[in-house]
């Protein structure tokens, strides 16, 4: 367009989506934005100004984007041009010179009637604290092309109401979003989708709330009714995922009807902390998967979770109605869960169907570890109906703990279960499901991996004896017992255990004293190797040795059988060899 010195150009802008707030709509009334340019032509005309809407909706039916308003006056010789003219727009970052921000926006045959002209202007996420600048060029029939005109227009506030639309990013060098309360919720976020009710990330803390209110409160509570998190925090420094502190609620809580009802993640410190000195829970979290979710993978050894508690609550709660955990760690260096308290209970977990609480580690540290001066260590609770644990601890290492509990006055690990097992263990690798060190005590104790008493002994000779041998004291070297090799002998001391199936229920030894790896049985049911030779074998004989290696046979000489009597068969047999099940009774 020919350059035109003398048009004057007036232009303000405003949004079409109003806000019911007082501050808004004054920011709208003054935001009347003006750039003057002469031109021998036209002349300048005052801006226009339009009042808003007497009211909106609470709720608006569609999504805010980034798009808004714009009205100007065109003037040519002072009077109001009328035509359609070519638009130009750009956002700048300076008043002149500078880095334009986004892309040029042209908009043709834009009418221009009587002066006055109304476009719609979308510069997207421009808008996020920093001060703008608008430039303007226009074509108007019989211009040679676009005229720009100066000095560019310095925007008012009021676009900058974007950065606070529904999915908005608000930027800064400080704390650009805090959220402080004395009565209610410091910080709340809820979503019924996959995402999180409220997500931080961070080199410090991802989430950090603190309310000081007299009522109990949460420093940070998130809620989440689909598939996601009610509180997710992640860090990837020195920090903790999300961190909540409150001096008479919950520290951290976060509650989901189908996710996590709090996770947290960290490489190098706890993926959730809590602390409370009251009768609340350190961390606590409710959800239909995982009531507390922890992951630490730093180094270091770390916790998953960790939770303490210095009042008469819980050092870290999980509660979960679902199919997850109450409250679930996993830990690659570290402790899967750990929870401390003075003078409740170091870790609790409550479950309707699946485990009150579980923890893995692949290290020498614990799957789950609670410590406790007055109460319990652990404490799991099931109450579904399904066979559950009240704990389940698993490790994968050689020198570490599945479920590691320790009590200076109450019980290390204690396990309640209304239906299921309240403290269950496992080995798959050869290894034992359960062990103590010290004096243990027991109301009934039930064995159903096995049906015979048992002692390991040493064996004499190089081959070992298979099972259901019978053995006799080897003279020759004390402590020892030797394969039987003739009937009636008085030396007689049990069948070696394992055959048919059918295993040592209880196997006593004494570690560095007596010791041995043949397990024999002394008393209970196993099934021996027996000869019918001398007599077929009925159910209730009397058995005793053979002159067969290893055998028994039924015991026909009253006289000669005192002493060498191994116990009764259970079982028959009517000629040759094979195994009988017997009730070992030596006599």
């Amino acid at each position: 367009m020919n350059h035109i010195p003398n048009r004057r150009f007036r232009r303000f802008h405003r949004f079409h989506r109003f806000l019911a707030m007082p501050l808004l709509i004054a920011a709208l009334l003054t935001s009347v934005l003006s750039i003057r340019f002469d031109a021998p032509a036209r002349a300048a005309v005052d801006p226009q100004t339009e009042a808003p809407p007497a009211s909106q909706p609470n709720q608006p039916s569609v999504a805010v984007d980034t798009a808004f308003s714009y009205q100007g006056q065109l003037r040519s010789l002072g009077t109001p041009v009328t035509a359609a003219c070519d638009f130009q727009f750009g956002l700048w970052d300076t008043l002149a010179g500078g880095t334009q921000v986004g892309s040029t926006l042209t908009l043709l045959a834009v009418q221009v009637t009587g002066g006055l002209f109304t476009v719609e202007l979308d510069f997207g996420d421009q808008f996020s604290g920093e001060k703008r600048w608008l430039e303007t060029a226009v074509f108007c029939p019989g211009d040679a092309g676009y005229t720009v005109l100066a000095p560019r227009t310095s925007l008012t506030g009021f676009p900058y109401a974007l950065s606070l639309r529904p999915g908005a990013i608000v930027q800064g060098d400080g704390n650009v979003l805090n959220g402080v309360s004395q009565t209610g919720y410091g910080v709340t976020g809820s979503t019924q989708t996959g995402y999180a009710g409220v997500y931080g990330a961070s080199n410090s803390y991802g989430v950090y709330g603190l309310v000081n209110n007299a009522d109990p409160g949460a420093g940070v509570f998130g809620r989440n009714d689909g598939g996601g998190y009610g509180v997710f925090g992640q860090n990837s420094g020195a920090g903790s995922g999300a961190f909540g502190l409150s001096s008479s609620g919950t520290g951290v809580a976060g509650t989901s009807s189908s996710g996590v009802g709090m996770a947290g993640t960290s490489n190098s410190s706890y993926g959730v902390t809590g602390s409370t000195q009251t009768g609340y829970a350190g961390v606590y979290g409710a959800s239909n998967s995982y009531g507390v979710y922890g992951l630490v993978n730093n180094a270091d050894p770390g916790a998953g979770v960790f939770g303490r508690n210095d009042g008469g609550g819980y050092g870290v709660f999980g509660q979960n109605s679902g199919a997850g955990s109450g409250a679930f760690g996993l830990s690659s260096s570290g402790t899967g869960v750990a929870g401390t308290s003075s003078s409740g209970v170091g870790m609790a977990g409550t479950s309707n169907s699946s485990y009150g609480v579980t923890g893995s580690t692949q290290t020498g540290y614990a799957g789950v570890y609670g410590a406790s001066s007055a109460g319990y260590g652990v404490y799991g609770l099931i109450s579904g109906a399904a066979p559950r644990a009240g704990l389940f601890g698993r490790t994968l290492s050689g020198d570490g703990y599945g479920v590691f509990g320790q009590g200076d006055s109450g019980a290390g690990v204690f396990g309640l279960s209304a239906t299921g097992v309240g403290v269950y263990g496992i080995s798959t690798g050869g290894g034992y499901a359960g062990r103590f060190d010290g004096r243990v005590r027991v109301n009934v104790l039930e064995i159903a991996g096995g049906s015979d008493l048992a002692e390991r002994f040493q064996q004499s000779g190089t081959a070992a004896a298979a099972p259901g041998t019978v053995m006799v004291i080897d003279e020759g070297n004390a402590g020892h017992l030797k394969v039987s090799d003739a009937a009636y002998d008085t030396k007689v001391a049990g069948i070696v255990s394992g055959a048919g199936d059918v295993q040592a229920g209880l196997t006593l030894e004494q570690e560095g004293v007596l010791e041995g790896d043949l397990t024999v049985a002394i008393a209970g049911r196993v099934y021996a190797q027996c000869e019918a030779h001398s007599g077929s074998i009925q159910p209730g004989d009397l058995l005793t040795t053979s002159s067969v290696a290893g055998h028994c046979m039924k015991a026909t000489e009253r006289t000669l059988a005192a002493g060498a009597i191994i116990g009764k068969a259970m079982t028959g047999l009517k000629s040759g060899q094979g195994l009988v099940l017997v009730l070992v009774s030596l006599q």
